[in-house]
């Protein structure tokens, strides 16, 4: 439940964020408003978390049922054994870089959807 709660929070957290930062230094700019480049930052994100989810270590075919069953229980909260002790053993890796792809995914979607609400 706790995965959940973060899971949802801080996306939200890190949107907001970027939006009062983007009215700090965008302040007085009649060319560009805060929310279109809210926009961009949100391809930005989208486009770094596919990175941290795909740019991992020794990532292969092998590893890829790793990442999904971390990305299933990410949200759940449920434990997940792996298939041998060296994937349990190094498992933490993997854990680290997903959850962040996760979050910087799901920020950019929100910038977007931020900035497609606005309109």
């Amino acid at each position: 439940m706790s995965n959940a709660i973060l899971f949802l929070i801080l996306p939200v957290l890190i949107v907001v964020l970027q939006y009062y930062a983007n009215v700090m230094v965008l302040y007085g700019n009649r060319y560009l408003s805060p929310t279109e480049v809210l926009f961009y930052e949100g391809v930005l994100y989208i486009i770094v978390g596919l990175l941290f989810l795909i740019g991992m270590r020794n990532y292969n075919l092998r590893r890829a049922g790793e990442v999904v069953a971390i990305a299933k229980e990410f949200p759940s909260g449920d434990e997940y054994v792996g298939r041998s002790d060296f994937f349990r053993r190094y498992i933490w890796q993997v854990k680290g870089s997903t959850r962040l792809g996760l979050i910087l995914i799901f920020s950019g979607l929100l910038m977007i959807v931020v900035y497609f609400l606005t309109l």
